[in-house]
């Protein structure tokens, strides 16, 4: 059974901060082959609960380390 396009986005919102930074983890590892741990602290609490999507995270922290 599918969901709606809706219900998806509202279960993924919903997912608790530790599953979405381990997704934040395997996006920075793979698309770049660093770890949080390896760039300065970020607001990765603020990104989950302003509905930033894994990857985007990945990539605001990348820039932001590129960027100091």
């Amino acid at each position: 059974m599918n969901r709606s396009p809706c219900l998806q986005s509202c279960a993924e919102r919903t997912r608790s901060f530790e599953d979405w930074m381990q997704e934040v983890v395997l996006a920075m590892e793979v698309g770049y082959g660093l770890h949080p741990e390896d760039i300065p602290d970020c607001a990765y609490a603020d990104w989950h609960d302003a509905g930033m999507e894994p990857d985007e995270a990945a990539q605001e922290a990348i820039t932001i380390c590129l960027c100091d």
